[in-house]
């Protein structure tokens, strides 16, 4: 079964022990979007996703990176084969 946008956004934010309202307050949404995208209740709108995207990446890759977590996170996401570029992979 294929990862959903929601599940993948569950991970990162459990892998990166992030609160939802962390995230919520970096993106400048109200924490009921980010609920809603966890829960695939709703997508982030096709015209701000890849900014939404672009900035959640660069708070789990800076989390990821202050944790010194990068080998785990490439084991964990095994998709993520890049390992130069973190933010890409999580984008």
């Amino acid at each position: 079964m294929p990862q959903t946008y929601g599940k993948i956004l569950k991970q990162l934010l459990s892998f990166t022990e992030t609160k939802a309202a962390v995230l919520a307050n970096d993106l400048d949404y109200n924490l009921s979007y980010i609920s809603k995208w966890c829960n695939d209740v709703k997508l982030p709108s096709h015209k701000n996703i890849t900014v939404i995207n672009e900035r959640a990446s660069f708070l789990f890759t800076d989390t990821i990176r202050k944790n010194h977590r990068e080998e785990d996170f490439y084991e964990l996401f095994s998709n993520a084969d890049d390992q130069t570029d973190m933010a890409s992979s999580i984008r």
